[in-house]
């Protein structure tokens, strides 16, 4: 592992580097994976690399990087550009702050009307860490209506 305190802005060509999902991230990117909608994307490809949206990456090994967000930017990424220079953070590991981060991006997915929110709701109570959900709703409690308010679910 390499170890660094230091935040540095990269740019790079991701064929070039082998980019996968953190450890800690797994459970929330396969439930991102499961829930989230299918619709059209938009193109980047032909953006300027300085003004693409910056992904956060924290380094493993040599030319090996942990993702723990963002995953329809990386999506994207890895299907349409992954031959052009992207930006990229490196970043310090924390393993809670990515868990965090990572069940984030499962509960964004909450605003599409087309998600199955029932399902959604339950995986959520089942499968992410009660403390993260609690912070990440703004909540004490997990009730079906903090959930519909979360959502903006009307009840």
């Amino acid at each position: 592992m390499i170890n660094s305190n230091i935040i540095q802005h990269h740019f790079f060509v991701p064929d070039d580097k082998k980019l996968t999902v953190h450890p800690k991230a797994m459970p929330a990117y396969e439930a991102w994976l499961q829930f989230r909608p299918q619709h059209a994307r938009l193109n980047l490809s032909t953006v300027d690399k300085n003004y693409k949206p910056i992904v956060r990456l924290i380094p493993h090994a040599k030319d090996h990087f942990f993702y723990f967000d963002s995953f329809e930017r990386m999506a994207q990424l890895l299907e349409h550009e992954a031959h052009i220079s992207q930006p990229f953070m490196v970043i310090v590991d924390d393993e809670t702050q990515v868990a965090t981060m990572a069940w984030a991006e499962v509960l964004k997915l909450s605003v599409y009307r087309e998600v199955n929110h029932t399902s959604l709701w339950q995986h959520l109570q089942a499968n992410c860490p009660e403390d993260i959900l609690k912070v990440l709703m703004n909540s004490h409690t997990l009730s079906i209506e903090d959930y519909c308010n979360f959502a903006g679910i009307v009840s």
